[in-house]
């Protein structure tokens, strides 16, 4: 016999990693549906324990929470490949106009905001 609580969390971590990683959040959605269906029928087909009712109501808080999690974790990985393609980009941008100035001119060196170096140039020094 099975308990909906072993159920819950045998297949949080695969749901979870999986959830992550879907490309449409349709299909996370869906699944958490199923899951919180099969969830439900697997209490009612058997004796709860005294006193604690695994019903719809008493279940949805817990899909909604890991729910939210999921939401929340995948903003933060879409927000880190972001930020990391764009950091890329940059880097390439940066060494394109860096290779083009070094073409054009004896001397390409780079200042931050207060117009101070940023490095040592040996251009300059020569």
């Amino acid at each position: 016999e099975v308990d909906v609580r072993d159920v819950i969390t045998f297949a949080f971590a695969g749901r979870f990693l999986y959830a992550v990683l879907a490309k449409r959040i349709g299909c996370v959605l869906f699944c958490v549906l199923v899951h919180l269906l099969q969830a439900v029928q697997i209490s009612r087909s058997q004796e709860d324990p005294p006193g604690v009712l695994y019903s719809v109501v008493s279940l949805t808080p817990l899909f909604l929470t890991m729910l939210v999690c999921i939401i929340a974790v995948r903003h933060l990985v879409r927000e880190n490949v972001v930020l990391r393609v764009d950091l890329q980009k940059r880097t390439v941008e940066l060494g394109a106009v860096s290779s083009l100035l070094t073409a054009c001119y004896d001397a390409v060196i780079e200042v931050d905001h207060s117009l101070s170096l940023t490095q040592d140039s040996g251009q300059l020094a020569s």
